[in-house]
């Protein structure tokens, strides 16, 4: 039982910021970005990701899996799409640089087009900036 007790996040089999719900890695904290950086992954956000891949490494059956980047209404549809991709993109990149197979991912900018929120209140719009990252193909 090489690893079981150390403190490597990978050992545990117990994240804490990440679960499996359904067909979605289900994040417990939003992944944040550097600002005017072309969207890279904030070192605040590290920690969640490495679970993400943790998760992903645990589950040899996903075998494909859609990280969706999400916006407000806030300004163009164009600009957020853009943004959103370039985000999912980020994620991505990150993934792959921390392990994950390239071949098992692909990045979707969504923009506003798919709120869980009104955009009308801040808090609606904070809802709907987000990160999700469904599973799109198991093995049987």
């Amino acid at each position: 039982e090489k690893g079981e007790r150390s403190s490597d996040s990978r050992a545990t089999g117990c994240p804490k910021l990440v679960r499996v719900i359904g067909g979605e890695i289900v994040l417990l904290a939003p992944v944040e970005f550097r600002a005017g950086k072309k969207a890279p992954v904030a070192p605040a956000s590290e920690p969640l990701l490495g679970e993400v891949r943790d998760v992903i490494a645990q589950h040899p059956d996903f075998v494909r899996i859609e990280v969706q980047a999400h916006t407000d209404d806030k300004g163009t549809s164009f600009i957020n799409g853009k943004v959103s991709q370039t985000q999912a993109d980020s994620v991505v990149a990150w993934l792959v640089a921390h392990g994950v197979p390239a071949s098992k991912l692909s990045a979707k900018g969504y923009g506003p087009e798919k709120p869980i929120a009104s955009n009308a209140t801040a808090e609606g719009r904070a809802k709907n900036r987000r990160v999700q990252i469904l599973v799109i193909e198991k093995k049987p």
